[in-house]
């Protein structure tokens, strides 16, 4: 029997209504990991595995696990052996928090970040804690495109030796050494051992050697 006028009507009423809400349901899928990390990391990898979707792994003896709701990176007695790349590589702001004592050996770069874009990359941890990294080229560096950005480090040791570059490289990044934080930078290269184009601040009985 065919459909009257006005349940026709009330059919393609009620398809418009199922179409509008799979469109909208779509949109919502495609916004979730934007938003998951829009305030951090949208890219986080250490020997080449992606954090974002194995959260922890084993390094040597210790672990690294990265923590969404907190955007940190915990470094935990951690050994990163990273042969022929960068032993931790990431896009966006990061907090990497240190406990205990962790090591980075890299035939390219120790740490490698970029896009900060207004944020802050912090190196924090336990009291006590402390970084020792050994690299080919660069021990340590980031990059922010446009904005003005920071690295921080807060409280623990670090110790780079870098091989055929600088220690410690920040373009576009202020350096902030605070809460009782010792850093040495040491390259054996005839690069420069600290290299920024923005401030460095050194306070609260911290020190860079």
């Amino acid at each position: 029997m065919p459909l009257r006028p006005a349940e026709k009507e009330r059919v393609r009423r009620m398809k418009r209504r199922f179409l509008a809400l799979v469109a909208s349901t779509v949109a919502l899928v495609a916004m979730l990991p934007a938003v998951a990390h829009a305030d951090g990391v949208t890219e986080l990898r250490i020997l080449g595995k992606d954090l974002l979707q194995t959260p922890s792994i084993s390094c040597g003896s210790g672990t690294a696990s990265y923590e969404a709701a907190t955007n940190t990176l915990t470094l935990e007695n951690a050994t990163i052996d990273a042969d022929g790349g960068n032993g931790i590589r990431f896009t966006g702001s990061l907090t990497i928090s240190l406990v205990g004592e962790n090591q980075i050996e890299a035939d390219q770069r120790g740490i490698y970040g970029n896009g900060v874009e207004g944020e802050t990359v912090l190196l924090t941890g336990d009291a006590g804690a402390s970084l020792t990294i050994v690299s080919g080229d660069e021990g340590v560096q980031v990059d922010d495109s446009t904005s003005p950005s920071e690295l921080e480090i807060s409280g623990v040791t670090l110790d780079v030796t870098s091989g055929a570059r600088s220690a410690l490289v920040l373009e576009g990044l202020s350096l902030e050494v605070t809460g009782g934080a010792e850093a040495s930078l040491v390259t054996s290269s005839q690069s420069s051992a600290l290299r920024t184009d923005a401030d460095v601040a050194i306070a609260g009985g911290s020190s860079v050697a």
